[in-house]
């Protein structure tokens, strides 16, 4: 398309700093993902919100694999200003918590941590993301939609009342 190698180099000091715009971008995506999920959910249904966006998430990753690996991979690279990166970063973790906040004073939870509980439920999305990015669902011919609703189950159990 008439763009050599080095063209990336004009806008950014470094391969470091272009990988840390991909994955900034790639939190703004998964963050407007996991917004859209949640917008067409019920809205009087928190815990069919929070499934949502979960749902967000999962689409972010089969939408763009590369930034979604390149977000969780641990590499460490330079983030430009890492006080922007890190409030770009932390976004979508921050809804997950207001979700799952919602999502337990609908169910009156009262046992354990929001923080552990929200931790949970990423840990358990995230989970799914990986492997299904690793072509395991593929591989064992486990259907994406199938294996989200017992997610779904489960989730939903850890919220509903009772």
């Amino acid at each position: 398309a008439g763009v050599t190698h080095t063209a990336a180099y004009h806008h950014f000091k470094d391969k470091h700093a272009l990988l840390a715009q991909i994955a900034m971008e790639g939190f703004v995506l998964l963050d407007k993902r996991m917004v859209e999920a949640m917008d067409a959910a019920a809205p009087a249904d928190p815990i069919e919100r929070l499934m949502a966006s979960g749902g967000g998430y999962l689409r972010m990753a089969q939408e763009d694999p590369q930034a979604y690996d390149l977000m969780f991979n641990g590499l460490q690279f330079d983030r430009g200003d890492p006080q922007v990166f890190h409030q770009t970063a932390k976004r979508p973790f921050e809804r997950l918590v207001a979700a799952v906040a919602a999502a337990r004073a609908h169910s009156g939870r009262t046992r354990g941590d929001l923080m552990v509980d929200a931790l949970v439920t990423w840990e358990i999305v995230h989970g799914a993301a990986m492997l299904m990015r690793a072509g395991h669902f593929d591989r064992m011919n486990i259907s994406r939609e199938g294996h989200w609703r017992y997610i779904g189950d489960v989730l939903r159990g850890m919220y509903t009342p009772g």
